[in-house]
């Protein structure tokens, strides 16, 4: 018994040790690329059994037009950052079957990415709080994290120039919005 919590104990650790180094890092520049968001969405969510889920029931799906689907931006980045978002959408289910839907639409000087969930949701009170490092709306017995994950998507949101919020109702859902600029690293007017 002993044994079995210090081995999750490290394992902790070490989740926490690399989601920092992570987060510590966002600021240094990676070589900048063109990322097809569509299909980075579609291969992460593999990672993450999409199939179960639509045998379950539940959708994995994105919404675009044809030629809204390139980012350009740092290619590891952008990966960490669509994998935080769709970790809290897997992590925070509720019980019916999942609903994941990624939206990009063209807003002009900048897409619009909005990752919509069926899960738990929470209060409007707790929307900014979920943004800061190492807060945790829930206990690590209720669910496994850091507290780094979307702290961590915001800071490469707001280092590309573009911005990052959550529009939620408890019980319902949460929705990720992302405005991710059409030029890396210019903020929008």
């Amino acid at each position: 018994d002993a044994v079995v919590r210090v081995i999750d104990i490290l394992g902790r650790l070490s989740d926490l040790i690399d989601d920092f180094l992570l987060y510590a890092t966002i600021h240094e520049r990676e070589s900048v690329g063109d990322v097809d968001i569509v299909k980075m969405f579609y291969d992460i969510s593999e990672l993450y059994g999409s199939r179960e889920v639509e045998e379950s029931g539940g959708k994995v799906f994105a919404v675009y037009r044809d030629g809204h689907r390139h980012l350009r931006g740092p290619i590891t980045h952008l990966r960490h950052l669509v994998r935080n978002v769709m970790d809290n959408a897997f992590k925070y289910r509720s019980t019916l079957p999942l609903e994941l839907c990624m939206r990009v639409e063209d807003e002009g000087s900048h897409y619009h990415l909005a990752f919509r969930d069926n899960g738990i949701g929470m209060d409007k009170d707790q929307l900014e709080d979920i943004f800061k490092p190492f807060h945790r709306l829930h206990h690590q017995s209720e669910f496994k994290g850091t507290g780094l994950g979307l702290s961590t998507a915001s800071r490469t949101v707001s280092m590309a120039g573009g911005r990052m919020w959550a529009t939620s109702d408890k019980g319902h859902g949460t929705t990720i919005h992302i405005e991710w600029p059409k030029i890396y690293g210019v903020k929008k007017a």
